[in-house]
């Protein structure tokens, strides 16, 4: 990894390729290290371990959206007890716009730092519902997959082994199954044109990284 003056944190790799792919497309400058955590808790406590005295001047997360309200109130603790060194106060639900919070340099150790979550900031979801939005040209693809999946999950005895949670992953893998390319990981599969690059919700996220990172809108 180098040494950037800024870091975003994300879940996992795929992740990760996806973020790769929109900076590229909208020209974000990089300027932020890319760290994987592994897991929606580990990001969150290495966020706020991170905006607390670490080397980076900004700090970004990106989560998926399967927070209950009891863990957003834990997670917004952990970050409030900053908060005299922040310009606004930290939300009380992780549904509405994408954050970005300023530090007011009262103290130059806290970072300014900024909350993505998957897939729109509004909807409860993961990195899959972000994709799902995506469609191209391929909406009879995407309908026949998920066809495919209600009629597998209606088979007696069950055969399929996914977890309900999973069911998205499921589905999204099918769908890139079938493509041109089949099977193309995440980042990928959006240069290959399995997803489109020019939705206004891959727009607004490349908006949120230069907001945070490059102080200004996306291209």
């Amino acid at each position: 990894m180098e040494n950037r003056e800024h870091l975003l944190l994300v879940e996992g790799n795929s992740e990760k390729h996806v973020l790769y792919t929109i900076c590229e497309k909208y020209e974000i400058p990089e300027v932020f290290d890319v760290e994987v955590a592994g897991n929606n808790e580990k990001a969150r406590s290495k966020f706020i371990a991170e905006i607390a005295g670490s080397k980076y001047k900004k700090v970004g997360v990106v989560l998926d959206n399967e927070l209950d309200q009891h863990v957003w109130d834990s997670f917004s603790t952990g970050l409030t007890r900053y908060a005299e060194f922040y310009e606004e106060p930290f939300p009380s639900s992780p549904l509405g716009e994408a954050l970005i919070i300023r530090s007011n340099r009262k103290n130059l150790t806290y970072d300014d730092f900024g909350i993505w979550m998957m897939p729109d900031n509004h909807s409860k979801g993961t990195l899959e519902n972000f994709l799902i939005q995506m469609k191209t040209g391929h909406d009879l693809l995407l309908d026949f997959s998920e066809k495919t999946l209600v009629a597998l999950e209606e088979q007696k005895p069950r055969i399929h082994l996914y977890k309900p949670v999973h069911r998205n992953k499921a589905l999204v893998h099918t769908y890139l199954a079938w493509q041109e390319n089949p099977g193309s990981p995440y980042g990928l599969a959006f240069k290959q044109g399995a997803f489109d690059l020019n939705h206004h919700n891959v727009k607004a996220l490349a908006d949120w990284l230069h907001r945070l990172f490059a102080d200004e809108p996306a291209a």
